[in-house]
Parts: C-alpha cells; structure tokens; sequence
C-alpha cells in the first residue's frame, strides 16, 4: 500500500475530529471568557487565578487543533488559497496590534517595528498572510523571555520581504533541518509546553508557497532568530 493511500485515512480522521471540536471548544470559552469578565468582582484570588488558567489553556488548545486542523486541510487537499486586492498597509497595522496583546504577559519583551508608511496593494489571501506573520510573532514571543521582538517590511524592485527578529533562545545549528518538517520541534526538551505540535511553520511555509514566495529563518543558540518570508509584488495584478 502506497505512504498516500495509508495516510489519507488519517488525514481524514484529522480533518473531521478537529472539525467536531472546534466549535464546542469554541462555544465553551466564549462562555467562560463571558462569565469570568462579568464576575470578575465578585471571584478572590483563588478563583480569579482558575479562570485564567482554564482560559488561557482553552485557548492554547484552540490554537492546537486550528493547526492540526489546517494541516489536515493540507494533507487532503481541502485548503483553498482565495486571493483578492489587499491593503498591506492596514494589514499590518492589524497584525501590530495582535502582536502587542501577545506580549501583555510578557512586560519584559518590547515591540518594536520597522514599516514604510505606505505599502502597495496585493492579490493575496488576506486572512493567510495575516495568520503567517502573527504565527511567526507568537513563536517570537513564546522563545523570548526578555527583549525584543522587532517586525519589519521591506520593499524592492521585485517583492516585498515581511522579517520577525527576536533576541530569544535561538535554536541550536543541529536543529536547522527540523524547523519545517511537520511534528518535529527544535527543542531539546520535548514535553516543554512551548514545543507544540510541530505544525505552525510547515502551514506557513504552504502558505507563503502557495503565494509564489519564499521563506527562511537565520539564528544563533542564546543570541536569538529573525523569520522572513517574501511575496512577490507582481500580485499587485491580481495574478493567482
């Protein structure tokens, strides 16, 4: 039996499973997140603390099965890549301000970004784009415990390059290979709650693929890593 014919089975369970969990999942913190904001006077300490740590693990679950969810898109064949005229500008202004709420338990880390004031307009998947670079933000944050984390676009002739820098743990020259494949992590410690699944950046790199561009990362152990990724700007035609 062929390695497609043995993981489509799979791939399908994946896709459907997570598809029947999102929305109760979703539903169940929307409730707790509710009733947490409106009673939030009258809970003590104690309580206060469980509701935080009942969101916040909802929430990291949430975003587990959105990926595993996503690669199973992939893997069967299901995502669809939509392009439409889109305002970088505003997009990046809206990813700025998800970075900034990713940082609020973090006061250590500092923001900082480097964004010409206007930027052309591209055919791309709007939602996609934005889910790549707060993906590579959230990895930023989740790898750095003090510093910063700077975003900068940057413009050519030919495309247009998106970087995130941090000044994190880095990752170790033998890890390199890893850092796309899907289900592997970097780190050394695989039960460290920041590992993962493994599937953040392999979606992304399908994403970026899927625009006709390209992605890559440098880093250095204990010094930090900058992701960049590039679109090429001869979308701005509406070419798929």
């Amino acid at each position: 039996m062929s390695e497609t014919a043995q993981t489509q089975p799979y791939d399908e369970f994946l896709f459907n499973a997570t598809s029947h969990l999102l929305k109760p999942l979703s539903e169940i913190l929307a409730s707790c997140d509710e009733l947490s904001k409106n009673a939030d006077e009258n809970l003590d300490g104690m309580q206060k603390q469980l509701s935080r740590s009942i969101s916040g693990n909802g929430h990291r679950m949430l975003d587990l099965l959105n990926d595993i969810r996503d690669y199973a898109e992939i893997q069967t064949g299901r995502i669809l890549i939509e392009k439409s005229p889109t305002d970088m500008t505003i997009l990046i202004k809206g990813v700025l301000d998800v970075a900034v709420w990713l940082t609020k338990n973090k006061p250590q880390i500092s923001i900082q970004h480097d964004i010409p004031t206007s930027l052309p307009e591209l055919s791309v998947q709007e939602m996609r784009i934005q889910q790549v670079l707060i993906n590579l933000i959230h990895n930023a944050v989740k790898f750095t415990d003090a510093g910063v984390i700077k975003i900068s676009v940057a413009l050519n002739d030919h495309e247009i390059i998106f970087q995130v820098k941090d000044s994190g743990i880095g990752i170790a020259p033998e890890k390199f290979g890893l850092i796309f494949a899907p289900f592997q992590t970097a780190l050394a410690d695989t039960v460290d709650a920041r590992a993962g699944l493994g599937l953040g950046l392999p979606i992304c790199k399908y994403i970026v693929k899927a625009h006709h561009g390209q992605i890559g990362f440098e880093s250095m152990e204990g010094v930090g890593s900058t992701f960049s990724f590039s679109l090429p700007l001869e979308q701005t035609q509406g070419t798929a």
